[in-house]
């Protein structure tokens, strides 16, 4: 997944402080970068010197005495001259082929996007049980958050994981299996191996949406955090849990 990062520091001091790495490392790495000697120069003329007039250093140099020399006037000098070597690099960076960019040129220019985060495999199976908080509603609606046994006040996801996982039976409860009942329905249901549902949920908080031809029959389930590309370190089932279809 790419990061996206802001390029260029807002402050006066941070984009000194950058820009003062930044113009010797492109001409360090100018030939490698296929950075132009034109181009170099024309960069090298805008950062200039504090005796230079018309450049960045000699318009920061005057800021940099608060007593004399910091004035409106140098103000907008600075600013200028900060906006158009902010536009001068953009174009660099633009012209070096994505191919010639490395992490280390990316971290010490700070053009953060096409850089790649690492991302770590997970290894360890999930530990920490889901304990859902059931509200039975209307027409077959069931509201379901989940969080963990340690903490009774927030819902989550666990931290290892990515996903919630259920499995669900409709079973007999106050309303019995007859001639008549969808063969979805089941009699006995003792495990989640027995259920005949599966959901997968991203958020802590979920709908699981029950045929209302349903109502007066159990709704049974076990629950689960996992992980959508590693499903074989998801974590333990909870369950189960009984709640009458409305």
């Amino acid at each position: 997944m790419a990061t996206k990062k802001k390029v260029y520091p807002d402050s006066i001091l941070g984009f000194f402080l950058y820009i003062t790495v930044v113009v010797p490392y492109l001409t360090a790495n100018a030939s490698r970068l296929g950075i132009s000697t034109a181009t170099l120069n024309a960069l090298a003329l805008l950062f200039g010197d504090a005796e230079t007039p018309d450049s960045y250093l000699y318009f920061k140099t005057l800021w940099d005495d608060p007593t004399g020399t910091r004035t409106p006037l140098v103000k907008a000098g600075l600013r200028y001259y900060t906006a158009l070597l902010k536009k001068a690099l953009s174009a660099i960076y633009d012209d070096i082929p994505k191919s010639k960019w490395t992490t280390s040129d990316r971290e010490k220019l700070g053009r953060k996007t096409g850089l790649v985060t690492p991302k770590e495999t997970p290894t360890t199976p999930i530990v920490e049980v889901c304990i859902p908080d059931t509200v039975s509603l209307t027409n077959g609606q069931f509201s379901i958050s989940t969080r963990s046994r340690f903490d009774k006040k927030h819902y989550t996801i666990a931290e290892t994981a990515d996903m919630v996982e259920i499995m669900y039976a409709i079973i007999e409860g106050k309303r019995k299996v007859d001639e008549t009942t969808d063969k979805k329905v089941l009699k006995v249901c003792d495990s989640w191996t027995d259920t005949n549902f599966k959901e997968l949920f991203t958020t802590a908080k979920f709908l699981v949406n029950v045929d209302p031809k349903f109502a007066g029959f159990d709704f049974k389930f076990w629950i689960r955090w996992t992980l959508a590309s590693h499903r074989n370190l998801a974590g333990p089932w909870s369950g189960p849990h009984t709640h009458t279809v409305g």
